[in-house]
């Protein structure tokens, strides 16, 4: 599989637990059957009871979709690899970086 069907079969939000997780702006809401983004402003009218979800960003994404491709690869990448991933740049980029989705994910969820 390449590098852009798995990044484009990622999930791009994560669900947050109502009266569990802090909200902040750029998460999501769902009411009146779509997603709303949510703001400072509507704390004092949120209930707690709708479905909250927050959007990962693309260079976690990114990361996470290299992490998966990548797979336990230990050997040096092929020109075809670089070629797939930006050049030896990009790689070492993402290599140095680790694997940053699941450092976000428990900021997010705050280890719960």
């Amino acid at each position: 599989m390449t590098l852009e069907k798995i990044r484009a079969a990622l999930p791009t939000h994560i669900m947050l637990t109502p009266g569990v997780h802090r909200l902040r702006d750029g998460d999501e809401w769902f009411s009146d059957g779509g997603w709303r983004d949510f703001s400072e402003n509507d704390c004092k009218y949120f209930e707690y009871k709708h479905s909250i979800r927050r959007p990962i960003p693309p260079h976690i994404l990114d990361n996470q979709a290299f992490w998966i491709w990548r797979g336990d690869k230990q050997e040096y990448p092929t020109a075809a690899e670089l070629a797939e991933v930006g050049g030896i740049d990009s790689w070492r980029a993402q290599i140095m970086a680790g694997r940053i989705y699941d450092k976000w994910l428990l900021e997010q969820t705050g280890g719960v």
